[in-house]
């Protein structure tokens, strides 16, 4: 069974949990301080994604209060459970939840931006919606106000 699972600064204990997922899934040889850093000050939110209980993959979001969007700084799902839809899954269970995301931010979201790094992502976000991308290499995705939250 799928299942997702937002970790905020509160979650301490799990955040390590999902960065060793993410070192996993990018073939890196050790952490980023980076992430770990802007989970723990509560900048960035994680999401694990969960198969039978077992993490395969996960997301870092946070929100631009500048641009009202919420940017998605990175989708992984690891290499065994790539193919399968769980990215688009994943970015789904996100938008739809774009309500919880507003009032732990506290500011309103109107859109969704990325920067993808290959043309493999443009293609994955072109397919999930976002255009572009533009002259800052942003893709966006103008968000419905009719998107609930749902968990």
């Amino acid at each position: 069974m799928l299942e997702y699972r937002i970790l905020t600064k509160e979650d301490i204990d799990n955040i390590d949990e999902l960065d060793i997922i993410r070192t996993k899934s990018f073939n890196l040889k050790e952490q980023s301080n980076y992430y770990l850093d802007n989970l723990k000050s509560g900048k960035m939110v994680g999401i694990e994604l969960l198969l039978d209980n077992i993490i395969i993959g996960g997301a870092y979001i946070y929100v631009s209060p500048n641009t009202y969007s919420l940017v998605i700084e990175r989708i992984f799902i690891t290499e065994e459970y790539r193919h399968n839809k769980y990215a688009s899954k994943l970015l789904e269970y996100i938008l739809n939840n774009k309500n919880y995301f507003e009032e732990y931010y506290d500011i309103e979201i109107n859109s969704s931006r990325v920067e993808p790094s290959n043309d493999e992502l443009i293609k994955f976000y072109k397919e999930n919606g976002y255009k572009g991308p533009n002259i800052l290499n942003e893709m966006i995705r103008h968000l419905d106000y009719s998107i609930t939250s749902h968990k």
